[in-house]
């Protein structure tokens, strides 16, 4: 394995660490009312009928089509991290996603901070190792949860805009 990549990995274990406790500090502490209690309730309950569908989805395909995917596990996780993403957007979409006195700024930079993480890993997996073998868990999974992370931060900044909108 290249001395390049695991100084990269550790420097970027050690900076979420850091970013993570100063994010438990700037973030505060999540306290949902109880419309938000049911909100996130109905968020869940959408992440999980998602995940359900596509996780059958991803066992009938390959009986129904004949079709069998090179890494079999990369199904699975693109359809685990799509059922987080409907949860996430789901609680967004209903003001549930950040505590009342959480700091939605912080949130918006840790995320940010995690897709960045996430785009510059996979760039440097694609570099070393490439789609030569297609599509695999460990060439595509940080371009999926950046995009996860993208989605995510995208829905947050557009409810924060509208709540902002409200209040003028």
């Amino acid at each position: 394995m290249d001395f390049v990549f695991l100084g990269f990995m550790a420097a970027m274990a050690v900076a979420g660490l850091v970013v993570g406790k100063l994010a438990g500090k700037k973030l505060g502490k999540a306290e949902f009312d109880e419309r938000q209690q049911l909100a996130r309730g109905k968020a869940y309950k959408a992440g999980f009928y998602t995940l359900l569908a596509g996780l059958l989805a991803v066992y009938l395909i390959p009986i129904f089509t004949e079709w069998q995917p090179k890494d079999t596990a990369l199904l699975p996780f693109a359809v685990i991290c799509v059922g987080v993403t409907v949860f996430a957007c789901v609680a967004v979409a209903n003001d549930a996603y950040l505590g009342i006195r959480q700091n939605p700024r912080a949130m918006l930079l840790v995320i940010g901070i995690v897709v960045v993480g996430n785009l510059t890993a996979g760039f440097s997996v694609m570099e070393s190792a490439g789609f030569a073998d297609g599509l695999a868990v460990e060439n595509s999974m940080n371009f999926i949860i950046a995009a996860m992370g993208l989605i995510i931060l995208a829905a947050l900044a557009i409810r924060l805009r509208m709540a902002a909108r409200d209040e003028e």
